[in-house]
């Protein structure tokens, strides 16, 4: 690398690390300006970045923000963004790891759910970004397939279907904060399956049984769908209706797609 391209490098390192940390001056003996005259200067970069940082996270972790209070909110959103700056200029997936802070504030904030809550919150956002699909399920031809192949099934899902579990009820606290509900909602010992899928306009969180949650974890990660029948029985100890669970997913355009392997 030449001296003048090394010379660059250190004066970009240096503006990053000042709009990170107003602390770090290193860039003010690199600028043709008085202290006052290019901290001001740079105050407006700095407001500029950090301003648009804080109005990504504010709308992707609204229930969050809402539950924690405005000022710790921000004060989140300052050792996030010192943290975890972002390497993209596209701010779409910015904030991804927002709820392992979340979890390491654990002993400041002392809510056990708060990280499940984050990360509901960046599934629900990460799906309404997810990729399309080109085609739908090929539901007569799927009609064709003769019983006996069945077992030898695999199914492709929606690039924007996640799936979360959580010892917490989760989905119910992200809906009570954010349709405004004043239930109680009992916190400990109430587990919760969600799915976060955007097969239609807008993403959509849907409450799964256990059954249900196993069922599409196990297909997810390409499972036969004989061997995944017999994982949840056993897991589950209940006998499920493949084919209630069939005619949901590929009605609602979870399944995708189909192949029959050996």
């Amino acid at each position: 690398m030449s001296k003048k391209n090394q010379n660059l490098l250190a004066l970009q390192r240096d503006f990053t690390s000042h709009l990170l940390d107003k602390k770090d001056l290193t860039i003010i003996n690199s600028l043709p300006y008085s202290t006052q005259e290019a901290l001001a200067r740079l105050n407006i970069y700095r407001n500029n970045v950090t301003g648009n940082f804080e109005s990504v996270l504010s709308s992707v972790f609204e229930v969050v923000k809402k539950i924690v209070g405005e000022k710790y909110f921000e004060k989140l959103v300052a050792e996030y963004i010192k943290t975890y700056p972002s390497t993209s200029g596209n701010l779409d997936y910015y904030g991804d790891s927002f709820p392992k802070l979340v979890k390491k504030k654990l002993k400041e904030h002392k809510l056990l759910y708060l990280e499940d809550v984050a990360k509901l919150e960046l599934l629900y956002h990460q799906s309404y970004f997810a990729k399309d699909v080109k085609k739908n399920f090929d539901v007569e031809k799927f009609k064709k397939i003769s019983p006996e192949k069945y077992m030898n099934l695999s199914f492709e899902i929606h690039p924007s279907c996640f799936l979360l579990s959580s010892k917490f009820p989760v989905f119910s606290i992200w809906k009570s904060n954010n349709e405004n509900l004043k239930k109680k909602i009992k916190i400990l010992d109430n587990v919760e399956y969600i799915m976060i899928d955007r097969v239609y306009n807008s993403s959509v969180i849907t409450k799964l049984s256990e059954e249900e949650f196993l069922f599409l974890s196990l297909i997810k990660v390409k499972n036969k769908l004989y061997e995944t029948y017999q994982k949840v029985c056993r897991k589950t100890k209940k006998e499920i209706d493949i084919g209630s669970f069939l005619n949901r997913f590929i009605s609602n355009g979870v399944f995708v797609n189909f192949k029959i392997t050996k």
